[in-house]
């Protein structure tokens, strides 16, 4: 009886510590508590060595202080001058080996192999960082750099893992179709730097790169480029900066037609920096402006009080310079006079430049903009005061010129003044065209200067509007 039961006793025994053994093994994991972890993984050795030379192998492997995973390898992997050379890699319990099909035979020339963000710690994920190593394969280093800045030319903003390419002045490759010999990727400020570079000539571009071939596709990137050479000899280069944008080839056309009182609109296909627009009667003539706030639209002005069909003929420019060319049938509404009650008018809008406390330079150059085509202008009104008392004589022909559209008025003059000039434009110098005075006026612009120091040829000028 006491046998039977130390047996059972044994046996519950055995099953407990098997339920125990079992239950944490079930909960194996990383452990809770304790400080965040996060500090990220360092490189401990790589073969070859860092700043190694006289290397001729075709393997390049990576450790690690810590477990790490690779992400992404294909799409954060750079490795410059390009060794033409496609490769596999083989995940380690410390880091990661990498093999090219083909060993770095070039001779005479300093590799630089960077995982950039591909490796990671198991924990918290954080991102190696400076993981790259520059080795040789002749008997010295190429330690010179090229650095800068890529941003966005429409927003401004930098843009993010754009690539930055070197080709050979002496290749003529296509970038469309060939990789770069040198390229890297931008961080997150639009940052680069090109590292380990030899000395040459090359042909340097920027990238949006959208399909990671450090190829340039004309459709979905944009590009910016040094317009010549860059020459790398005894000296790094700094300042590099690029702002990309669409290479657009397209001429503007016209996408669409309304009449909106008595005012007709163009809506083109893109924004234009200036357009033209001609009646097939050159005795006559439309007025016409790019709307300021939708600069796709072309605004008409029936100033030859025309109800019928008309043609016009439209010359249309974009920001890239590219001009397009058509022609269109419009018609303005008539309305009657409850219309004309009930039609919403559309104040005159003005402004100037330069504004308050920008400077200017002697050869004085002053903009008055409209909203609205200017009709008829009394320009002998417009007076330039010097120190704010003496007139300068005025050419209307010479030193006030309309721009096409008659929205914009320059008056440009030499200043041979000491202290100051304003600029007089009185109300009712000028008439909003649709037969309606005047509401705005430029007003009077005040500009006090005081001569620079050294060679007197720019002046600052704090603006103040009487």
């Amino acid at each position: 009886m006491q046998n039977s039961f130390r047996h059972v006793f044994s046996l519950a025994a055995l099953t407990a510590v098997c339920l125990f053994t079992f239950t944490q093994c079930a909960l194996q994991g990383n452990p809770t508590g304790g400080p965040k972890d996060t500090l990220a993984p360092e490189v401990l050795k790589t073969v070859p060595g860092n700043r190694s030379r006289n290397f001729k192998g075709n393997q390049v492997e990576f450790t690690f202080n810590e477990f790490v995973q690779v992400e992404n390898l294909q799409q954060e992997l750079i490795v410059t001058p390009d060794p033409a050379s496609e490769y596999d890699f083989k995940p380690t319990k410390y880091g990661l080996r990498i093999t090219f099909k083909k060993p770095f035979s070039q001779e005479n020339t300093t590799y630089t192999v960077n995982l950039r963000n591909a490796v990671k710690d198991i924990t918290e994920k954080n991102v190696a960082r400076d993981a790259k190593v520059v080795f040789s394969t002749g008997t010295s280093l190429d330690t010179l750099f090229a650095q800068g800045r890529v941003t966005d030319l429409e927003t401004g903003q930098p843009v993010e893992n754009a690539v930055v390419s070197l080709y050979r002045a002496s290749d003529t490759l296509d970038i469309q179709k060939n990789k770069p010999y040198y390229f890297t990727r931008t961080d997150k400020q639009g940052n680069y730097r090109l590292e380990n570079l030899s000395r040459g000539n090359y042909r340097m571009y920027a990238l949006s790169e959208k399909d990671n071939n450090q190829r340039y596709n004309q459709e979905k990137e944009k590009i910016d480029f040094l317009p010549e050479a860059l020459v790398i000899t005894d000296s790094s280069r700094q300042g590099l900066d690029f702002k990309v944008s669409v290479v657009d080839e397209n001429p503007p056309k016209i996408s669409s037609k309304t009449t909106q009182s008595d005012i007709y609109l163009l809506e083109m296909n893109e924004g234009l920096t200036s357009a033209s627009v001609q009646l097939a009667d050159s005795t006559k003539q439309l007025a016409y402006i790019i709307d300021a706030k939708s600069p796709k639209t072309i605004r008409l002005y029936n100033t030859i009080q025309n109800y019928d069909s008309l043609v016009v003929a439209v010359t249309a420019v974009d920001s890239a310079g590219n001009e397009g060319r058509s022609e269109a049938k419009i018609k303005f509404a008539q309305l009657d006079e409850k219309q004309l009650k009930r039609k919403t008018k559309i104040p005159l809008e003005t402004g100037t430049d330069p504004k308050d406390g920008e400077p200017i330079l002697r050869n004085f150059t002053y903009t008055f903009a409209f909203s609205k085509p200017i009709g008829p202008a009394r320009m002998n009104q417009i007076q330039l005061l010097a120190d704010t008392l003496t007139p300068i004589p005025l050419d209307e022909k010479t030193d006030l010129v309309w721009n096409n559209s008659r929205s914009q008025l320059t008056l440009t003059k030499q200043l041979e003044v000491r202290r100051g000039v304003r600029v007089v434009a009185p109300a009712g110098t000028g008439q909003g065209h649709q037969n309606r005075p005047q509401h705005q006026r430029p007003g009077k612009v005040r500009l006090h200067q005081r001569p620079r120091h050294g060679t007197g040829q720019a002046l600052h000028h704090p603006v103040a509007h009487q």
